[in-house]
């Protein structure tokens, strides 16, 4: 005979009340994604995530918001997927203008000098490009 304490079984409804906590509401989440995205189709959105339309509509029978999808929107507008899934935090993990500035950019040399001959600015472009590259 086992005299062990047992936890007490979650009725149907406590399961449903645990579920609510653990699962993102779909429509709340989609709402949400046409706030921040102004996408007011399917179609629309497709073109935003670079899917097709078919697979939001698949999306929305299985009633997941696919990672790809938080990955994509993090990348192109900075939103944040808890604010996307659960609308909990900042909506937003970078402006804009944040992410314009960290993107890297591409500086041509015309021509090789000795540092002698070159301008201040010159050399702490290339001092400045040189960190950048090592980073990297």
């Amino acid at each position: 005979m086992d005299n062990r304490p047992r936890s007490p079984r979650l009725s149907t409804k406590e399961d449903k009340l645990m579920d609510d906590k653990t699962t993102p509401d779909f429509k709340e989440a989609m709402g949400r994604i046409q706030i921040v995205t102004g996408c007011g189709t399917q179609e629309e959105l497709a073109s935003l995530l670079g899917i097709r339309q078919s697979s939001i509509s698949d999306a929305k029978k299985r009633g997941s918001i696919p990672s790809d999808w938080l990955l994509t929107l993090w990348r192109k507008k900075g939103v944040n997927p808890d604010w996307i899934m659960w609308g909990q935090g900042a909506q937003w993990l970078q402006t804009t203008e944040l992410l314009e500035v960290a993107t890297p950019q591409t500086i041509y040399v015309k021509e090789v000098r000795p540092p002698d001959e070159c301008t201040i600015e010159e050399l702490m472009v290339a001092i400045v490009q040189r960190c950048i590259n090592s980073v990297r």
